[in-house]
């Protein structure tokens, strides 16, 4: 792969700079930290405009003596719209896992507008895939998903690899619906009614383009970022926002060539039957079986999913990255190589998988553990469940319900998500994160960091705040506020300032802690009214200092 050079001739975008000039069609080039992503700087340097007119923005490690591991490109519009149609005509870089390549929407006024953004997000490693996500804000201001959380991806099947050639991909939005269009073809279409309870809230919002390496906490979503060598490169040959205009204005070139197999299609799946009368289909394709087959074997190497039925199936998958889903009944699902990903809605349901066979992911809608060799746990539906790991590095995140996640030995990656979670990291480094809800976070042994990522995950009441059980310095444990803006009177993200145990000044920003009883309890003060926005209580006394916290 070959980094991009600059060019000057009619760029697809007009780039501009903080504090240059711009034109309302303008499209400025960040030049600051990541917000997602602790690990990343945003840099104009990384930003190429290509002999061809194309943008590139170029995923890599960070120059020598800077604060973050690695830099990237990230574009914004001027313009804003409410409702219309947002578009970008792009080629995904080649994807490695821990990268995040996204065309979305996003809130016009960041630092005081209700949350609002539509994604298309390519994630990890695959680019014939893509996930679709809608954020906004319920009326308590808490944050809710289309894919709730991560828990219920949406994923489209491309049918193309988007690392190969350019394709448009836009999202209409209205006061009732935002439809998804790629290459003209409606791929999803959603309404207040898909979104956690009900919301359809809308505002201004402006058109981004970036490309990402995730943190460790966000590991379970897109996989753990290794540096590859060689930067990524994204190319970007048009984006527009057009306001008050509604559906696709797509037109396929009508001079491409039209594709022609190079190979024989797919054949039909076979049948084998055995001398008990059992039943196995053989397919090269995804495949949901007939109601009177019992197994299911995908052949080849491509992604393709196998879905079962009511009875007790076995799926095998092949040499791709598979999605096999059991259906009813007791299951036996096998993925092999690949990055494969199993459905569980069974507590007999049984996951088979090989060392070395990829980074695996299980969506378990009722209590599970880890087999071996399987890396991550996604906890589905409302109920409270139990997750627990097994002794590698394991994501496992919980449901709405009141989760019990252990992640047992290997540094883990615990995300309660909402609900009263209790939290167990295990023996080595973990990440502990409670999300909403009243949630009880043990670290147990090593070097654990316990993760906050807004006010609304622990409030400022014995009622509402986290529980911390066994936070040591020695250990060399550290509470997680980064993700918090410390200051909401100024616009940006501000770090806390540590004041021990002095009363709040009526400062915004300020953090401060204080004994009470046999507990110590943390306060933060965000708007400077002098009182705490939100606490976490920490189950003995003890002393904290600056270093304890990461601000």
């Amino acid at each position: 792969m070959t980094t991009p050079t600059t060019s000057a001739i009619d760029p697809a975008l007009d780039l501009f700079e903080f504090s240059q000039p711009y034109t309302s069609d303008g499209w400025l080039k960040s030049d600051w930290p990541a917000g997602q992503s602790s690990i990343l700087q945003w840099s104009p340097d990384n930003v190429r405009l290509m002999a061809d007119g194309s943008v590139a923005l170029v995923l890599g490690r960070a120059p020598e003596g800077s604060n973050y591991s690695v830099q990237s490109g990230e574009v914004q519009s001027a313009e804003t719209a409410t409702t219309g149609t947002w578009s970008w005509t792009v080629q995904a870089p080649e994807m490695v896992s821990g990268a995040v390549f996204g065309l979305f929407t996003y809130k016009a006024d960041w630092a005081n507008q209700p949350w609002v953004e539509f994604d298309f997000e390519f994630v990890g490693g695959d680019t014939t895939r893509v996930q679709l996500n809608i954020h906004m804000e319920n009326a308590a201001g808490e944050h809710v998903t289309l894919d709730n959380d991560g828990r219920n991806l949406v994923v489209v099947d491309l049918g193309f690899d988007a690392s190969k050639e350019a394709h448009t991909y836009e999202v209409t939005v209205t006061e009732e619906k935002a439809v998804f269009y790629i290459d003209g073809k409606i791929v999803g279409e959603f309404t207040g009614a898909d979104m956690p309870g009900g919301i359809w809230n809308i505002g201004p919002m402006k058109s981004y383009i970036n490309l990402w390496a995730v943190q460790p906490a966000q590991e379970i979503w897109a996989g753990v970022w290794t540096d590859p060598g060689e930067p990524l490169v994204a190319r970007i040959m048009g984006a527009e926002v057009r306001a008050g205009e509604y559906g696709s204005i797509y037109e396929a070139n009508p001079e491409a060539p039209v594709a022609m197999p190079t190979e024989p299609a797919d054949p039909d799946p076979m049948e084998e039957v055995a001398e008990d009368g059992t039943i196995t289909t053989f397919s090269e394709r995804s495949y949901v079986l007939a109601d009177h087959v019992t197994n299911l074997i995908l052949t080849g190497s491509a992604s393709v999913d196998g879905t079962g039925n009511t009875l007790n199936n076995r799926l095998t998958g092949n040499a791709g990255n598979n999605l096999l889903d059991g259906g009813l009944g007791t299951d036996t699902m096998e993925g092999g190589a690949g990055d494969d990903t199993y459905i569980v809605d069974n507590g007999d349901d049984r996951v088979i998988e090989t060392a070395n066979g990829g980074t695996d992911t299980v969506h378990a809608s009722v209590s599970f553990v880890l087999p071996d060799h399987v890396e991550n746990l996604l906890l589905s539906g409302s109920a409270n469940l139990n997750g627990t790991g097994n002794a590698l590095n394991n994501g496992l995140t919980g449901n709405p319900g009141n989760n019990r996640l252990d992640g047992g030995t290997g540094t883990d990656v615990l995300d309660g998500g909402d609900g009263n979670d209790t939290l167990l990291g295990g023996e080595d480094n973990d990440w502990l994160i409670g999300g909403l809800g009243k949630d009880v976070l043990t670290g147990s042994m090593g070097a654990d960091h316990f993760v906050f990522l807004s006010t609304a995950d622990s409030g400022p009441t014995a009622a509402t705040r986290d529980v911390m059980t066994d936070f040591s310095r020695s250990q060399g444990d550290k509470i997680d506020f980064s993700f918090i803006d410390g200051n909401l009177r100024l616009s940006g993200d501000q770090a806390f300032q540590f004041v021990g145990t002095a009363k709040f000044s009526g400062t915004a920003g300020e953090l401060r802690y204080e004994y009470s009883k046999n507990v110590t309890l943390i306060h933060a003060d965000t708007n400077g009214d002098g009182a705490a926005d939100f606490s976490i209580e920490l189950s003995k006394k003890t002393a904290l200092f600056m270093d304890d916290f990461v601000l």
